[in-house]
């Protein structure tokens, strides 16, 4: 048994044909028929029922199909990281959410850059789940997210957690009557809110709900998500509702809207550092070494 039989079979089972699976293969069907054949000999089983229109998995035939999957991409993802690892490519791939991209971040990348001229830095915007499955698959090396995500195969580290603001616009009432003061989730639960964005969930959007149903209030104005912060802090600007943000996006919008920070314990969120568990990689090691001194991780 090896892995090309592997990938035979599960061709097999994924185009429910052995001539689409062919076709797939680029190979002719005997040769694939043979190989499958050949395969539930070696393992004295029956992995597959053979009827005239169609194939079906024998309760075997399922239990091999998803080990076999799990064998075949971590084949995959094996080859792929030694040839990383081993200089075949010597580029460090991020992955990182929009927001977090003005905090202390840019500093790490700046200065990876300059400690580390030799190695080229590849970085690319995905929500936080995405990072996940691409660190899995071996498509990026670090994420930069901030759900609390758990997967047995990613380690996280948090650089940070980040203060809450409320973003109003220069006119909002609320504003002469808090004195431009620190404000609590109790006073803005009947403003007109602009939350983002709006893909699926959990996200960030999750996060700021989830910290409203920890006081036990929920938002009774709430605007139908927007795409992203910029969208959310346009219609800000506009006069049409407040909305939340992380601190670092406080200095690069404060010339057109007041920025106040929620007062809450739990009005924070994170910035995580996720990489793939017990893998010892330089390229990584050093950003993550770098990564704490800036953020201050001890």
């Amino acid at each position: 048994m090896d892995i090309r039989q592997m990938k035979y079979f599960i061709a097999v089972v994924e185009e429910r044909s052995f001539t689409k699976a062919a076709e797939k293969l680029f190979i002719a069907q005997p040769p694939l028929s043979r190989a499958i054949q050949n395969l539930e000999e070696e393992l004295e089983v029956s992995l597959l029922l053979r009827n005239p229109r169609s194939i079906e998995l024998t309760e075997a035939g399922r239990y091999f199909y998803e080990n076999a999957k799990k064998i075949v991409h971590s084949e995959v993802h094996l080859k792929k990281m030694t040839q990383q690892i081993g200089g075949a490519h010597h580029t460090l791939r991020i992955g990182y959410i929009g927001s977090a991209i003005y905090s202390e971040l840019a500093e790490c990348i700046k200065s990876y850059r300059l400690q580390y001229p030799q190695i080229a830095i590849h970085v690319e915007a995905m929500n936080t789940l995405t990072q996940i499955e691409a660190l899995k698959s071996g498509k990026i090396d670090i994420g930069i997210g901030r759900l609390k995500t758990l997967d047995l195969e990613i380690e996280r580290i948090i650089l940070k957690e980040e203060r809450l603001y409320v973003a109003f616009y220069k006119e909002h009432p609320l504003l002469q009557e808090k004195n431009n003061q620190v404000l609590v989730l109790e006073d803005i639960v009947n403003e007109p809110l602009i939350l983002f964005p709006d893909t699926a969930q959990p996200n960030f959007l999750s996060n700021i709900l989830e910290i409203f149903s920890t006081k036990m209030i929920t938002p009774s104005n709430l605007f139908e998500p927007v795409r992203d912060v910029q969208s959310a802090l346009g219609l800000v600007m506009s006069g049409l509702g407040i909305s939340i943000v992380s601190e670092g996006l406080v200095n690069i919008y404060s010339k057109d809207l007041i920025f106040i920070p929620l007062n809450e314990a739990c009005a924070v969120t994170p910035i995580i550092l996720s990489h793939r568990k017990n893998e010892s990689y330089t390229l990584v090691e050093n950003f993550i070494i770098l990564s704490k001194q800036i953020f201050g991780v001890h």
